[in-house]
């Protein structure tokens, strides 16, 4: 009986944990879903921690699971794939519509770009950029111009767009691939 007053009190205590992340949940996106598997990563995680495990590899797992709760958050927050905008400098604006009152476009200016510095932290993927991948057209003459140093601000932008895109496709399958090598073994 005391049993079972114990697996009740649990079973309420883990509700609540849980209610604040399905209460800030929607259908619309599967990033909600994705939270709600990380947190319970994380809940597992704390138990192969704990005292509480039993198996020898607790700890290593745990170890593991807390590098996908990392990687789950990078992809998520689409970390590799804005990167490249902390290698430029832009201003943005809001410029009134003449011909619909109360409304506005935002323009940019670009000031300026220090792509180089992007694409020699990543070689192979600018490499394959230049090869013709990414879902960003980079024309050939483009590649030719940038190979001479003549590029402008926008051909180089598009390059670095394409880089951004592939470190984030990469990083998204690093992720899954992770998880599916691992997951079997999260468990105590």
């Amino acid at each position: 009986m005391i049993y079972w007053f114990k697996r009740k009190y649990r079973q309420v205590k883990r509700v609540l944990d849980y209610l604040p992340i399905i209460w800030k949940g929607y259908d619309f996106d599967y990033r909600y879903a994705t939270e709600l598997f990380a947190h319970q990563l994380g809940r597992i995680a704390d138990f192969l921690e704990s005292d509480k495990a039993h198996t020898l590899s607790s700890g290593d797992n745990a170890k593991r699971i807390r590098t996908t709760l990392k990687l789950m958050k990078l992809v998520g927050d689409e970390e590799y794939a804005m990167e490249y905008f902390d290698y430029e400098v832009v201003e943005n604006y809001f410029v009134q519509c003449e011909d619909d009152k109360g409304y506005s476009t935002m323009e940019t200016d670009y000031i300026s770009e220090t792509y180089d510095e992007f694409f020699k932290k990543y070689p192979l993927i600018y490499k394959r950029v230049l090869d013709g991948e990414g879902p960003f057209k980079v024309y050939t003459n483009t590649v030719n111009v940038l190979l001479e140093g003549k590029t402008t601000f926008e051909d180089k932008r598009r390059i670095a767009m394409n880089v951004a895109h592939l470190n984030q496709e990469r990083a998204r399958k690093a992720l899954y691939k992770m998880i599916e090598r691992n997951i079997q073994s999260w468990w105590d």
